[in-house]
């Protein structure tokens, strides 16, 4: 088990990030006190992760958190313009 505090995170999330993707559970520590535990998704057993990223991609988007592009039929649509790309 991995233990970092809000800091370390915001500083370095990536090296968070790949303990909890390599199967190690990682807590993450506010003032000294334990508050989340980041797990990789394939650790929760979950057999595809596609959709549980689709989802959580479209709630960002919605809550204007995600500005890169979303998807819409067969074209890309700008998210800032709302023009579609190529």
């Amino acid at each position: 088990m991995e233990s970092v505090s809000v800091r370390e995170l915001k500083n370095n999330p990536s090296g968070a990030l790949k303990h909890a993707r390599e199967g190690e559970m990682v807590v993450v520590t506010n003032r000294d006190t334990s508050e989340v535990v980041l797990v990789g998704l394939l650790q929760l057993g979950m057999p595809d992760v596609g959709p549980l990223r689709l989802a959580i991609a479209a709630s960002l988007f919605w809550r204007r958190r995600f500005f890169a592009g979303y998807f819409l039929g067969p074209k890309v649509v700008d998210a800032a313009s709302h023009q579609a790309c190529e």
